[in-house]
């Protein structure tokens, strides 16, 4: 099976498109690691402003084969970072594209006007987008819906805000600020458009794998369905590892305003991504006039501890203003939450007399006014211009701000937000679920810890290739041999797999350290590894003596050199 691949040059006005063979399939499997190998075939040291700069928008050929798989990666540079960054989204757009023709979109260029471009069956077109530049997401959306499923920027990514996402539909590829790249190129929306089958899932043998991968995934679909990922603050509150006041806190008293048996008041239905039978995306409304999409687990932290918020209803109104404006809720609320910290020290003059200040801050981010300005550069940058101290408090890796899991009570997170792809990302080694079933000396302690998280990096970059959701992940490995044989005719084993995933971590790592990333930058946030914390009664703290002993060994693990490179290039 071919990677069919659509380029669309916005400094000529271009649209090409053009076949690569089965081997990036059978070595990168697609998505994520599709992304970063077309990615390294570019010129990809300019800076993520610059026209040059490509934005690649990948599928992968599991899509209708693998039940719950549906997922968009957007792959460039980020603006927050000034690294390799790759985000995702479920939904339609993805499965949609791989109907009209194509498996990838490539995107160079700036035009000098806005535009938008139209895929339908195999062909593509630019338009003239001047009429949707400034609307919100949802709006473009509705302007486009006679084109088919858009992908689309807000006024964040038109303000080239650093932490702007991309809309597909009501989904978010959010982490990284990729939405400002296309906001960089005047690129607006990108909709599709397809009647045609899927590439080789007619066939019997296909069909037979997606039965078994469909019901394997209904016997998760029930609590998942109900709650989706808002099962997960009890937990994370009641095991300490819930980051509250910006950090400040481990536990919240309110915490249970927020757990989910509250949120059934604001419920008014479910809806589902492509193939799914976990149906996990509920409806919510709130007392502001919101209806849609509600929050996840991270949305919910990020406006509701993380700025000491109990109030459901205000984190449901943020969740929308961020929809609408395309902004990442975890980058926006954790820049709120400093933001906070800073008005009660003193650094900057300002009130926060309610939480619905939130929602003045949101406007005032995407549209860069005021104090907005400098917010939208994401909480390194402003913690550098506000100074007064402020950077101590500024929790970020590498400029990206981090999710909603404090590392001081779960240390195998410290390596996954120093190491994971796109820094101060949670799920690209998730290791919370393994070290909740730990000891809190086990789960407060270096060791197993690099070659839990080397393992759980190398086993996420197959998943996120293959484009499934992060729901279904535990499952989907174990298949995904399977999947290669029945759908690409390769055959692979689970081993053999691994290693394919370690390929896609050490080609992103070596992406980074050729942008400038070195040995020194590989430190999580001060605050974290300076202040303690009391996690279920043991006050802990990590120390940097102990984090460089740990750092160490996870380049031994992963054979690193001494300076954190990879031996061997993954090219």
């Amino acid at each position: 099976m071919n990677l069919r691949m659509l380029h669309v040059d916005l400094d000529s006005g271009q649209v090409d498109a053009e076949e690569r063979g089965p081997e990036y399939w059978e070595r990168y499997i697609g998505g994520r690691g599709v992304g970063a190998k077309l990615l390294s075939e570019e010129d990809f040291r300019l800076d993520p402003y610059h026209p040059r700069m490509p934005v690649f928008f990948c599928t992968s050929p599991f899509e209708g084969a693998i039940a719950s798989c549906n997922r968009t990666w957007v792959v460039s540079v980020s603006p927050l970072t000034g690294y390799y960054s790759c985000a995702a989204a479920g939904g339609f757009w993805g499965p949609i594209l791989r109907k009209a023709g194509f498996d990838v979109v490539r995107i160079v260029g700036k035009s000098g006007t806005p535009v938008w471009v139209e895929i339908r069956n195999g062909r593509a077109a630019i338009h003239d987008g001047s009429k949707l530049w400034g609307l919100t997401t949802e709006r473009t959306r509705e302007a486009l819906k006679s084109a088919g499923r858009a992908a689309t920027i807000g006024p964040a990514g038109e303000n080239l805000v650093r932490v702007a996402g991309v809309a597909f539909e009501d989904r978010m590829a959010a982490r990284g600020g990729l939405g400002a790249v296309l906001g960089a190129k005047r690129l607006k929306a990108i909709t599709v458009f397809g009647t045609n089958n899927i590439p080789g899932v007619g066939a019997e043998p296909i069909k037979v794998f997606h039965r078994k991968t469909l019901a394997n995934n209904v016997e998760r679909s029930g609590y998942f369905h109900e709650m989706g990922t808002l099962e997960i603050p009890p937990k994370v509150n009641e095991a300490n590892l819930w980051p509250t006041h910006n950090w400040q806190a481990v536990h919240w008293g309110e915490g249970e305003r927020l757990y989910f048996p509250k949120w059934r008041n604001l419920l008014t239905g479910y809806t589902t991504c492509f193939d799914c039978a976990i149906r996990c995306t509920r409806e919510n409304a709130s007392r502001y006039g919101d209806s849609g999409r509600g929050p996840e687990y991270e949305t919910l932290w990020a406006f509701g501890p993380q700025v000491h918020n109990a109030d459901p209803d205000v984190v449901v109104h943020a969740n929308k203003l961020c929809d609408a404006y395309g902004l990442d809720t975890i980058s926006t609320g954790s820049i709120l939450g400093w933001y906070r910290e800073a008005i009660e020290r003193g650094v900057v003059k300002d009130a926060w007399e309610s939480n619905e200040k939130i929602f003045e801050l949101i406007e005032r981010m995407a549209h860069r006014e005021g104090i907005g300005d400098i917010l939208a550069e994401g909480t390194m940058r402003a913690s550098e211009t506000l100074d007064g101290g402020s950077d101590q408090f500024a929790v970020h890796q590498c400029g990206m701000e981090l999710p909603a899991y404090d590392p001081r009570g779960s240390w195998g997170m410290f390596l996954c937000y120093v190491f994971g792809p796109r820094h101060g990302c949670h799920n690209k080694a998730w290791t919370v679920y393994m070290e909740l079933g730990m000891s809190l000396d086990a789960r407060t302690g270096p060791q197993g810890k690099a070659k839990l998280v080397s393992d759980l990096l190398d086993e996420t970059a197959v998943i996120d290739s293959t484009g499934v959701c992060t729901l279904v992940t535990p499952i989907v490995f174990t298949e995904t041999p399977e999947a290669y044989r029945t759908i690409l005719g390769a055959d692979v084993s689970e081993e053999e797999m691994r290693e394919i995933g370690k390929g896609i971590v050490d080609l992103e790592r070596k992406l980074d350290m050729e942008r400038g990333h070195t040995k020194e930058k590989d430190v999580p946030p001060p605050r974290l590894v300076e202040e303690p914390v009391v996690v279920n009664g043991k006050r802990v703290r990590l120390g940097w003596e102990t984090w460089e002993r740990l750092r160490d060994e996870f380049y031994r693990v992963r054979d690193w050199s001494p300076a954190g490179v990879p031996r061997l290039d993954p090219r």
